[in-house]
């Protein structure tokens, strides 16, 4: 959680200058420096239109994974958070799912002897 408040500002300063880079590229929007006027619609436009809109979807995408998902499914599992305010460890997600599994209802799941040896059997 701390690395993500870490890199939170090289990563947005990252993303946002290529989202806005390629934001005249993906509008259509040009200079025409010969006649010095702004120009739309330029044929090269609409040939790199789609691949700057897949970029900066992408891109958009990608930093809302790196910045919020991971982090949060980082503090899922045993290395997120690490004590309770009274200095106790604090037990994950996937240390709460492996107790919850070895509850007496799920002891002998997969142990079915008969089918191992059904499956073992060489013919």
């Amino acid at each position: 959680i701390r690395a993500g408040a870490v890199r939170f500002r090289p990563v947005m300063l990252t993303a946002w200058t290529t989202v806005l880079g390629m934001v005249p590229m993906a509008t259509g929007l040009g200079i025409d420096f010969k006649n010095m006027a702004f120009v739309t619609g330029a044929e090269m436009s609409q040939w790199w239109s789609p691949m700057a809109n897949a970029v900066i979807f992408g891109l958009a995408f990608s930093t809302m994974l790196t910045l919020i998902v991971v982090p949060v499914l980082y503090s899922f599992t045993d290395g997120g958070l690490d004590d309770n305010n009274d200095g106790t460890k604090k037990q994950g997600f996937f240390s709460k799912l492996k107790s919850f599994f070895k509850l007496p209802a799920f002891l002998h799941f997969g142990k079915n002897k008969d089918i191992k040896k059904l499956l073992s059997r060489e013919e």
